[in-house]
């Protein structure tokens, strides 16, 4: 069976388009091998775009608009799910994420708890940075709740971090509805197209 590196080897030399159709076409055979899986997506993608030379895998399930990143409202479909703290005052931003780890059933960051004030009602924060601390999709929703609590706060940094497209989504879900923060450093995450599409006009930087 076909490897990307086969795949790249064969479209060197080849037109843009042309090596598009290629990589479309051998997808049509072994698109059920598991690292195929995410060509489905790209094709309709690039069939949506009207790039030449693509068409829509055959075997692809084409996903609505109204569940791909990027073309939907942010949201965090998981908040639906938890319960959320009913006297933040009495917690400190330790003790709270301590809580959400639980509500979100994510294991909690040894460098990042440790990181947050243990004063109870102090949710003063101004800043946060958790570059390089491998917080993943997960691991994020539970931080984003303390930000939520610390509203004077303006600056997140979250470089290095293993953050998807759906954990980026979670990120702008939160920043739309805080009232002071301004600066989103999101550098050297694992982020797509669709990432960048899901955060509008705003303020953020």
């Amino acid at each position: 069976s076909y490897s990307f590196c086969t795949l790249l080897e064969y479209t060197m030399g080849e037109e843009e388009e042309q090596g598009l159709g290629v990589v479309f076409a051998v997808a049509d055979d072994e698109g059920s091998c598991k690292p195929f899986a995410g060509l489905a997506l790209l094709s309709q993608v690039c069939v949506e775009e009207q790039i030449p030379g693509t068409h829509l895998i055959s075997h692809a399930n084409t996903i609505p608009a109204c569940k791909r990143v990027g073309l939907r409202k942010p949201i965090n479909e998981e908040r639906e799910n938890i319960t959320l703290l009913e006297s933040p005052a009495d917690e400190s931003c330790r003790s709270a994420y301590q809580y959400y780890c639980t509500q979100y059933h994510s294991k909690p960051n040894s460098v990042l708890s440790k990181a947050l004030p243990t004063a109870p009602g102090d949710f003063s924060l101004k800043e946060l940075d958790c570059g390089g601390n491998f917080i993943g999709d997960k691991g994020l929703l539970p931080l984003l709740e303390v930000i939520r609590l610390c509203t004077s706060c303006s600056r997140l940094l979250l470089p290095d971090n293993g953050i998807k497209n759906s954990g980026t989504e979670c990120i702008v879900h939160m920043a739309l509805e805080h009232p002071s923060l301004r600066e989103l450093d999101l550098s050297f995450n694992r982020i797509t197209l669709g990432a960048g599409k899901v955060c509008p006009p705003c303020s953020l930087t």
